[in-house]
């Protein structure tokens, strides 16, 4: 959808960071959906997203928890990471210090029609994420983007590469 064609304004630039993490949160099969932003949600994305550490590793965050069994739901009592859970204020570098067994998903058991199926969806949430980028260089919003919404939007259509790529090894 064009952005003219909507009936609301455009997002400011922190809401549409906090949507960004939701749908890249979203892209994964293995973690339970975000279905809603609400307002205690974006509020504590805006939290995290001004602490420049999280800023720069969410993505890698994200990652780390869905291919790990025990954020996924494989533990001994079947928990599962959620968003709420990862934008707590420590999560993020307790994940990525390792602290849940994280595994890669080469190493747990899963049917390549799975694997396409999950890299599929990430790519079409990335490419869904880059059109409405605001770092996208046909974006209509006001005045230009910022240096991180340029560096934002690249490191977006480096992971849409990467993830084609991967598609076509698959």
């Amino acid at each position: 959808m064009n952005l003219k064609e909507q009936n609301h304004p455009p997002m400011s630039p922190s809401e549409g960071e906090a949507q960004s993490v939701v749908t890249y949160w979203n892209s994964f099969s293995q973690l339970p959906a975000a279905k809603i932003l609400t307002q205690g949600r974006a509020r504590n994305l805006r939290k995290r997203l001004a602490d420049p550490f999280w800023r720069e590793h969410w993505r890698q965050g994200i990652q780390r928890v869905e291919s790990s069994a025990f954020l996924t739901g494989s533990g001994p009592k079947g928990w599962r990471a959620t968003l709420d859970w990862f934008i707590r204020a420590d999560s993020l570098a307790k994940i990525l210090e390792g602290a849940y067994g994280n595994q890669s998903s080469s190493v747990r058991k899963e049917s390549p029609s799975s694997t396409v199926y999950q890299v599929k969806a990430r790519l079409d949430a990335l490419e869904k994420l880059r059109e409405e980028h605001p770092g996208h260089p046909n974006a209509n919003y006001l005045g230009r983007p910022t240096r991180e919404e340029r560096e934002e939007f690249r490191k977006i259509e480096g992971d849409i590469h990467k993830l084609r790529r991967e598609l076509a090894g698959l």
